[in-house]
Parts: C-alpha cells; sequence; structure tokens
C-alpha cells in the first residue's frame, strides 16, 4: 500500500499566516504605487492642459479664454447676467480645439469631479450643446477647476465687461508662480468645506485663522453651506481637492506642473502680495485692499495673480 505525503493542520495554518503576513505588508504598497502613478497622470495631464492654453493665447492676442461665455438668451436689466435658461459653454469648450484628446481634462483621482451641466444648473443656466445637439456633445466632465482671477468672465455677472476685463499674459509678473488649473471638486448644494483627509472637525476653523485678516471674510463661503444661487459657476462651487495621500496636483501658468501638499503656502512673499477686490454696489462699483496677502491658500483657495491679486470678486 503507497504511503501518500500531505499537509498538517499546522502546517497549513503556517503558510495561511506567512500569506496573510505577507499580503499585509504589499498591499499598501500597491495602494502607494497606484496613488504615484495617479498623482503622475495627473501632473501629466495638468502640463497638457498648459500648453494647451498657450496654444489657445497664440491665436487670441495673448489672451486667455473666460471662465464662462453666454451663447444664448437675454441679459437680466439689472446688474447684467444670462437669464435663466440661458446655454452657457466654459474655458475648456473655447480651448477644446486646440487638445488632442478632452480626456487630460478628468483627473485620474477622481474622472467626474465636476459636472458641468449640474454645476451651470445652481445658476439657472444650461450646457451649450453644440451642432449636432446630443446629450453627449461638449466637455461635460472635469477633474480640474480654472483660476478665476486668470480666466475672467465678461460675459456674465457681476459686470459684463467693464471691471472684468479679459485677462491677458502681461498682466501675470510671476508666471511660474501663477496658478492655471488645480484639482477641484464641485460642491453640492447643502454641502461645507471639507476637511482633508486625516485632519480633525474644526479644520476650516483652524485654516482660517492662518489666512490675513483682510482676506478671511472672503474665504467665509468655502464653509457656508452651499444654497446661494450666486455662488454657482464661481470659485466658491468649486474648491481645491487632495486626492493623492494629502497631495494636491497644480498647473502653472509657465505649463509647469507639481504636487503641493494640502497645507503648503504659495507666493507668499511680501512683494508678491495682491489686492484684494470687493465689488461694493450692484452697479459694479470697484474697491481694493491693497497689499492684503498672497494669492493663494490651499487646499480651498487658489483663485488670484502674485503681485496682482490677492483675491478676485468671484
Amino acid at each position: 500500500m503507497r504511503n501518500r505525503k500531505a499537509f498538517t493542520l499546522i502546517e497549513l495554518l503556517v503558510v495561511i499566516a506567512i500569506i496573510a503576513i505577507l499580503a499585509a505588508i504589499l498591499f499598501p504598497v500597491f495602494a502607494q504605487a497606484r496613488n504615484a502613478a495617479k498623482k503622475t497622470t495627473s501632473i501629466n495631464n495638468v502640463k497638457q492642459m498648459g500648453i494647451t492654453t498657450f496654444l489657445y493665447t497664440a491665436d487670441n492676442d495673448q489672451c486667455f479664454p473666460q471662465s464662462a461665455y453666454a451663447v444664448t438668451g437675454a441679459l437680466a436689466a439689472v446688474d447684467p447676467v444670462p437669464v435663466a435658461g440661458s446655454q452657457i459653454y466654459t474655458m475648456f469648450d473655447a480651448m477644446q480645439p486646440y487638445m488632442k484628446n478632452i480626456d487630460i481634462l478628468k483627473s485620474p483621482g477622481d474622472d467626474k469631479a465636476i459636472n458641468w451641466e449640474t454645476a451651470l444648473q445652481t445658476r439657472g443656466w444650461a450646457r451649450f450643446l453644440p451642432t449636432p445637439t446630443v446629450a453627449t456633445s461638449g466637455i461635460r466632465f472635469a477633474g480640474y477647476a480654472p483660476n478665476f482671477a486668470v480666466f475672467e468672465d465678461p460675459g456674465i455677472a457681476p459686470n459684463v465687461g467693464g471691471n472684468d476685463p479679459v485677462c491677458a499674459e502681461g498682466v501675470i509678473p510671476f508666471a511660474s508662480e501663477t496658478v492655471l488649473f488645480y484639482e477641484s471638486r464641485q460642491r453640492t448644494v447643502g454641502e461645507i468645506a471639507k476637511n482633508p483627509t486625516g485632519e480633525a472637525a474644526g479644520y476650516f476653523a483652524r485654516w482660517r485663522a492662518g489666512v490675513p485678516a483682510a482676506l478671511q471674510a472672503s474665504m467665509d463661503p468655502y464653509n457656508a453651506a452651499f444654497a446661494n444661487a450666486t455662488l454657482g459657476m464661481t470659485r466658491y462651487q468649486f474648491p481645491g481637492q487632495e486626492r493623492y495621500s494629502g497631495v494636491i496636483v497644480v498647473g502653472f501658468a509657465d505649463s509647469s506642473a507639481k504636487a503641493i501638499r494640502y497645507n503648503a503656502r504659495l507666493s507668499n512673499d511680501a512683494d508678491k502680495f495682491g489686492e484684494l477686490q470687493i465689488q461694493t454696489t450692484t452697479n459694479g462699483t470697484l474697491t481694493t485692499t491693497a497689499n492684503a496677502g498672497a494669492a493663494y491658500y490651499p487646499p480651498y483657495d487658489f483663485n488670484g495673480i502674485p503681485g496682482a491679486i490677492a483675491e478676485p470678486r468671484n
């Protein structure tokens, strides 16, 4: 009779324990590698978006595209703004002819973080659909938001033209430190600012205390429940979002891009401080607070131009 060899119960348990230990060691490594790969892809996306932007400006008198364009619909009589139902398209639609692949607009960490269709609906507007008009036409999803101080909006509120001029390359004194795009998400109705991963409750209050006094009030809408339609399609609807182990991918006006910590401080030198722009009346009167502070205060705020604008109006 032939003897058959087999594992004993103890041996099987030892093998299972070894496999479990190896899995516990390797799975976090795999997760880190996956995060690193996504971060690298995101950095490349933002670089390509920077190149696309300057292909656009080269054909448009060195002027950046607007954040949004009113294509159809009349303007309201007071404090002109597109009426409900107006069709709007964004700076991404304007730059689409210069893109080889619109998927660069989607963050690998969250490819549908921003839905332009629902974002526009917060103002009662509709997404412009090019001919042929089908639901899949145009750019709908993105994972990055624009710097609303660079991509101005003279075609929509608060001022049609006037104090909302189209921004030209010559307005930017520090291109390598001026943000063009950053990883963002779309706030939904009723939502307040999210704490970065691992941060305890009350993070916003602690973060706000580190912002210069002149700028603190301008940051408060990030932490107010998103319900006011006037905040739709403004910087307050699109705070920065950390996605890869506490970092946010940011693209700059010299077409460079990098990943920064969510609590980093950018352009903090005094010679790069800018003015806080404040609209004080419904007819568009503009006042400024000189040397209000730095342009950027991650993780929420990436809007401004170092050496020029600390905080834009919207």
